[in-house]
Order: C-alpha cells, then sequence, then structure tokens
C-alpha cells in the first residue's frame, strides 16, 4: 500500500467518509491543488454522482470552485425540503395495489422526535417511517441532536430486524465524541466505520503541535462491541481535567516553602 493510498484511507475514517465516496474520489484526474479542493466538497457531503462529476479533469480551478459550491447549494435545499418530498410519496401510496398494501409488514413505532442512536450519534426521528414506491422499502428521516452534526440521513429497510440493526434504541457505549483512555492517554473518538468483519474506531490525540495544526491520530481495529469494551475506557470530567493537566515534575512548584509569619510582621512595624 502506498503511503498516497494509507493518507486517503486515514482521512476517510477521519472524516466519517463513506466507502462509496471514497473509491469515487480515487479515480479522481484533478491535480494536486483542485484534488483538495474537491476533498473539501466531499467532506462537505456531496454525493458520489457528483464527485464523479468534478472529478474528470474538465473544469479549471474557478470552475470547479463554483460547480462545488452550487452542487452544496442544491443539497442544502433539496433537505429543506423533505415534507414535499414526502407529500408526493404519500400520494403515490394513495395509488398503490391495495393486495400489496395488505401484505406488507407493520411498520415498527416510533413516534416524531424520538431519540434513536445511528452510526454511532444521536439523532430524534423527523418523520415517522413511510414507504417508498421508487425502492419498495421504508423511509426513516432522521434529525442530528449535535449541532456539528451536519447529516441528515434517511434509513432505508424492509422490516423491522433490518431497520434495528441500523438504529438503536439505547445508547451505544461509545459515542462519536466521546472522551476515552487508550495507551493511558486521553483520546477523543473521530468515528466508526466497517470493513467485512473487521471495524474501525480513529481516536484523535489530546496533544498538539505548532499550535495546533498537528494532533496524533490512531485507529483502533476490533471485531466485536465486547472487544472495544476492553480496548478503550471511557472518561469522565474529572478523569479529563485530571489528564490534561501538566505533570507536577514538569513544571515543579514550590509549595513548601512558607514565610516566617513572626518576622513579616515585626518588619512591617512601625
Amino acid at each position: 500500500i502506498s503511503s498516497w493510498q494509507m493518507e486517503q484511507t486515514r482521512w476517510s475514517l477521519e472524516k466519517g467518509i463513506s466507502l462509496e465516496q471514497s473509491n469515487a474520489l480515487a479515480g479522481s484526474k484533478l491535480d494536486v491543488g483542485d484534488f483538495n479542493i474537491l476533498r473539501s466538497y466531499v467532506e462537505a457531503g456531496i454525493s458520489v454522482e457528483q464527485i464523479n462529476e468534478l472529478n474528470q479533469g474538465f473544469l479549471t480551478t474557478l470552475e470547479l470552485i463554483a460547480k462545488g459550491n452550487e452542487m452544496l447549494e442544491l443539497n442544502k435545499k433539496v433537505l429543506a425540503e423533505p415534507d414535499k418530498r414526502n407529500e408526493q410519496i404519500t400520494l403515490d401510496l394513495e395509488n398503490e395495489d391495495p393486495e400489496l398494501i395488505e401484505n406488507e409488514e407493520p411498520i415498527p413505532d416510533l413516534k416524531v422526535g424520538q431519540l434513536v442512536y445511528y452510526d454511532h450519534e444521536a439523532y430524534t426521528v423527523r418523520r415517522e417511517a413511510s414507504l417508498n414506491p421508487i425502492t419498495k422499502k421504508y423511509d426513516l428521516w432522521l434529525s442530528p441532536v449535535e449541532e456539528k452534526n451536519i447529516k441528515v440521513p434517511i434509513v432505508s429497510f424492509e422490516n423491522e430486524a433490518e431497520l434495528f440493526e441500523k438504529i438503536q434504541i439505547e445508547k451505544p457505549n461509545f459515542m462519536i465524541g466521546d472522551e476515552v483512555l487508550y495507551k493511558e492517554k486521553a483520546w477523543t473518538i473521530t468515528g466508526f466505520d466497517s470493513m467485512g468483519d473487521l471495524k474501525t474506531v480513529p481516536v484523535k490525540d489530546h496533544e498538539e503541535f505548532f499550535g495546533g495544526f498537528i494532533t496524533g491520530s490512531e485507529v483502533v481495529v476490533y471485531r466485536k462491541e465486547t472487544d472495544l469494551d476492553a480496548i478503550l475506557k471511557l472518561m469522565h470530567e474529572d478523569e479529563l481535567e485530571t489528564k490534561d493537566e501538566p505533570s507536577s515534575d514538569s513544571n515543579p512548584v514550590a509549595s513548601n516553602y512558607r514565610l516566617p509569619a513572626d518576622g513579616f510582621q515585626e518588619n512591617l512595624t512601625p
């Protein structure tokens, strides 16, 4: 594996880029400068089709930026109008064959506003699950709880079993953004990913170099959630403060020195 491939894999894991997006980006024909611009748009959430459209190398740098900004604005409009799409889906369902509707499995009882967990992040149900007449699957719209999370996922599923393989009602042991103890140091979980039977968790070190421009990071590999429990330890606020405080050996404080109170008072007496 080349150093470029290793760096690309590390970046994808840290930024939460999907395998499909990463593969589309790997086929880019852009030079280094334009490639970095394209990566910034991938981080912002452009789709695989949009990546393929931008990475052919036919656009100048200014055209690439203009086209990328146009795609981001289009994506924002699509996310801002879920109700119109669902109204059309509802209309299509009204015209669907009654026999097909009778054979449908019951939809899981998830209410609007209910808290759920998806990909180790907290979401609320934005709209109750409804059948998509195009895919013939159910779609469940979610809204992120954290302001920093800009993803608005639509979870597609055929039945209740598949849905609860993708989302959880109970909070997972570890979440993105959690502070954990790993190799006797404090780290921050930046994502979760899976590649076949193996699962990975990128973690970011709290140590900073060059004014915060460079931080250490590692990828923790595991197979089962129980394995992760044995590797990482969730830290509490009091533990974080202790870990972040400088060592007494590196910054000694003369705490055992005391002024003689009597002599000090005599010197101040006129």
